[in-house]
């Protein structure tokens, strides 16, 4: 009984599901689904890019290619048989769903010649009904032929009604056109045959030249579209900014501003330039104020050739643009803003200087987790990164296009700073290669060591270089903050620690060395000897007028035992003179040896003049108490010196 009505259960289900089989397939034979449209709703800006562009070159022919069926006899081998064409629809415009084959466009490109474009990348962009769809880098074959798949086996075809094909895109010898459809694209193959591409619209063309007028070749030009409200319409920066062509340099789309009557300035993080583009032939009629410009996406740029010429070249609609020059071997240069057609358009990119070095590491493999950095403090005093760089496998690094002056170097591990010189000096077109940087240790084997530097009265000392070594050679050199506070990374402990200070009108400290220094100290300053002098012989002077006499150390021995300091010192390098704040006032120097005299006249605003024949040095003995020079001035000498400062 049991298994009886299992059977009948069985049975029931089994029909249930024949029935519900034959009614699926019935429906779907009678129902064909609408397929949606792929892809989110196209926004305004992308049915303004569906719009005929109003520079586009002229377009070759309107195409009436044939359609799948008759097309079979010039369809490649080995690509199966060609289905029926699909009937048409009657609203074309939302598209048709093939259930066996894609479009598949098929085209021979050829120069203005005639000539095939063989193994050539080709940017293609596919104009539709409710927008465009861009697709770069497909190849040409050897007789030039290109052929690109439009959807697959299930995808929404829509109809096509122009394409457009670019080669080399916008640098100097860059093709392109636009091929006007005559019908909506059909499954299979659609040929459009010999299809001729010509150079598009001259942008802009000129030199580029670095700092001292050499040709700079193998760089970028990198063009720049104006910002909607910044010297332009809405219509022009839609145009412009918002179309699919162009290119920014490496990094992300940056935006630079150009103001007329201004000079070019370098700033952290990005180039603020301005002034005209020399040498164009295009009148700059610039709007008053300040213009905006922005790398487009994809960018847009040309590379110069060996005498550093470019020319871009492009149909985009606009009558203001920018160029900024980019090279891997120096920073951005600064933009200039042209007027479209600009020719012989002057572009300067500094090469600069460069800084190099070496990091040590246990573990070659860690080199990607170090990167290096180039800082400079602005007039206000604030610090900011101008450059920043990896370091190669073997720990090497090189940092260049920097621009002459000091600069402070940091070394960064997983964001963290490890270690940090100042006070590096770049030459423009040289390496800098600081005996700092040489051999920057961040092996597990370093140690850090922290020092407090004080006065007398345990007040901290800001500023006072600090130098550890072994046996008389460096290995580090920092400076103590306003807390007196210095941290130094040492490959080992102990070493030998030299403190030293000194300012001009100030105090200066006797050199200090420790010996040995293995954990964190704190080391008290002495001050220097008390030196006074006395000018003899001066007459009485105008009230705007005033003699003051300085000392420079020219044989000042450091104390024995000290590690030297390095030939490029870092801060400036040690302070070159000393001298009283009011004359015959008593100061201080750090050492006992022989100095260098100076004796000028100085007028109120600064502009000073030496006096010869003042006694050449003086001997400054290492003793507590305090010293008195008197030097002798020549009256004759004097009014020599004071008729020079009025004269000039």
């Amino acid at each position: 009984m049991r298994r009886s009505r299992t059977l009948v259960i069985g049975s029931l289900i089994a029909a249930a599901g024949i029935a519900l089989a034959i009614f699926l397939l019935r429906a779907r034979g009678s129902t064909r689904p609408e397929a949606p449209a792929p892809g989110p709703r196209p926004s305004a800006e992308s049915k303004a890019e569906a719009a005929p562009h109003p520079n586009a070159p002229t377009p070759v022919a309107t195409a009436p290619f044939a359609g799948a069926a008759a097309s079979a006899g010039s369809k490649p081998p080995g690509t199966g048989p060609t289905p029926p064409a699909p009937s048409a629809r009657a609203e074309p415009d939302r598209g048709s769903l093939f259930d066996r084959e894609p479009a598949i466009l098929r085209a021979t490109l050829v120069d203005p010649l005639g000539a095939p474009l063989p193994k050539r990348f080709v940017s293609f962009k596919v104009e539709l009904a409710s927008g465009e769809e861009s697709f770069d880098l497909q190849t040409t074959d050897d007789d030039g032929v290109f052929v690109w798949t439009i959807g697959d086996l299930s995808a929404l075809v829509k109809p096509v009604r122009r394409v457009r094909y670019a080669v080399a895109k916008e640098g100097a010898d860059a093709l392109e056109t636009v091929v006007e459809l005559g019908r909506p694209l059909s499954s299979g193959f659609n040929e459009l045959g010999r299809v001729m591409l010509r150079p598009p619209p001259l942008l802009a063309s000129g030199v580029l030249v670095d700092e001292v007028g050499a040709p700079y070749p193998m760089a970028a030009i990198e063009l720049l579209l104006p910002v909607a409200g910044y010297g332009t319409s809405g219509a022009e920066a839609s145009a412009a900014g918002g179309s699919k062509e162009g290119l920014a340099a490496a990094g992300a789309p940056g935006e630079s501003r150009v103001a007329s009557g201004a000079a070019g300035a370098e700033r952290p993080g990005g180039l603020e330039t301005t002034g005209a583009a020399e040498g164009s032939a295009t009148p700059e009629a610039r709007a008053p104020g300040t213009e905006s410009f922005e790398a487009p996406w994809p960018p847009i740029r040309a590379a110069t050739d060996a005498e550093g010429r470019f020319a871009l070249r492009s149909s985009l609609d606009v009558k203001r643009l920018a160029l900024r020059p980019r090279s891997a071997e120096a920073l951005p240069g600064p933009s200039v803003a042209v007027n479209r057609g600009a020719t012989e358009v002057r572009l300067v990119l500094p090469r600069g200087g460069a800084i190099v070095g070496r990091v040590l590491l246990d573990d070659p493999a860690a080199a990607g987790d170090v990167e290096v950095r180039a800082l400079r403090r602005s007039p206000n005093g604030d610090e900011a990164p101008i450059a920043n760089g990896a370091i190669a496998a073997d720990g090497s690094f090189r940092l260049p296009g920097l621009s002459a002056g000091d600069t402070n170097v940091e070394v960064l591990a997983r964001q963290q700073v490890r270690h940090r010189v100042e006070g590096v000096l770049v030459v423009v077109q040289k390496d800098a290669k600081d005996p700092r940087l040489a051999a920057i240790d961040l092996r597990s084997g370093a140690r850090t060591l922290d020092l407090v530097v004080v006065d007398p009265d345990g007040k901290p000392v800001g500023g006072a270089k600090v130098v550890a070594g072994k046996d008389g050679a460096p290995l580090r050199e920092d400076q103590t903050g306003q807390d007196g506070r210095v941290r130094l990374v040492v490959p080992s402990l102990p070493v030998d620690v030299l403190v030293s200070h000194a300012e001009f009108f100030g105090p200066a400290y006797r050199p200090t060395l420790v010996r040995n220094v293995a954990a964190e100290t704190r080391i008290t300053l002495e001050l220097g000897l008390t030196v006074s002098t006395e000018l003899t012989g001066l007459p009485s002077l105008p009230e705007d007028l005033r003699v003051k006499p300085w000392l420079h150390p020219q044989d000042v021995p450091p104390p024995a035992g000290a590690p030297a300091r390095p030939r490029e010192p870092s801060f400036g390098g040690p302070l070159e003179s000393y001298s009283a704040q009011k004359p015959g006032a008593p100061f201080t120097v750090p050492a006992p040896g022989t100095y260098k005299v100076y004796v000028d006249v100085q007028r109120a605003d600064g502009r000073l003049v030496t006096i010869p024949g003042v006694p050449p040095t003086i001997t400054v003995l290492d003793q507590t108490t305090p010293q008195g020079f008197r030097l002798a001035v020549d009256a004759a000498q004097l009014d020599s010196a004071i008729r020079n400062l009025r004269d000039g």
